[in-house]
């Protein structure tokens, strides 16, 4: 199996996964992202195997169940955002339910930073209305620069953003 098929195991056998999997039901799965870019960082998933490229207006339904899913995870005061990646990495449609701190050790790349604090994370309502996908649009924000989403100071390196968002977030 390639490593952007690795989902999909956990949509196959939620039940085999108590750790990683935080609920499910016969037509979505969410789970605890295995490398959080948060301190809250959930993926929910349908059990069908579907990617981004497949979905077509009929699947609008099965996206806003996805999302209400996502919604039913956020249980504290924390502010979360939802969402999908223009150009996904991973073959299984998931969908990030994310708090916007952006603190965590797994938090390494200029490209993880940027794929959730510009245009790259699509929105649900923005996903649904989205016609295609144009792949060197979306990976040029990849290489923007480095601006606190919170204040919009501007960093030169990760580590000095990563410091920045550490005491905003504390």
């Amino acid at each position: 199996m390639s490593w952007r098929d690795q989902l999909w195991q956990y949509c196959a056998n939620p039940e085999n996964f108590p750790t990683i999997v935080v609920k499910y039901d016969n037509d979505y799965v969410a789970i605890n992202d295995q490398y959080p870019k948060s301190k809250k960082h959930f993926l929910v998933m349908p059990r069908k195997r579907i990617g981004l490229k497949d979905l077509t207006k009929q699947d609008i339904p099965m996206i806003l169940e996805m999302e209400k899913m996502g919604s039913s995870l956020i249980q504290d005061n924390q502010e979360f955002k939802m969402g999908f990646h223009a150009v996904p990495s991973m073959n299984q449609l998931h969908l990030h339910v994310i708090s916007v701190d952006h603190v965590s050790t797994c938090l390494k790349l200029k490209k993880h930073y940027l794929s959730f604090t510009t245009d790259f994370f699509v929105p649900v309502d923005t996903m649904i209305d989205l016609p295609s996908i144009d792949i060197e649009k979306y990976e040029a924000l990849l290489k923007g620069k480095l601006v606190c989403h919170h204040c919009k100071q501007e960093f030169k390196t990760m580590p000095k953003l990563k410091q920045h968002l550490e005491e905003i977030y504390k």
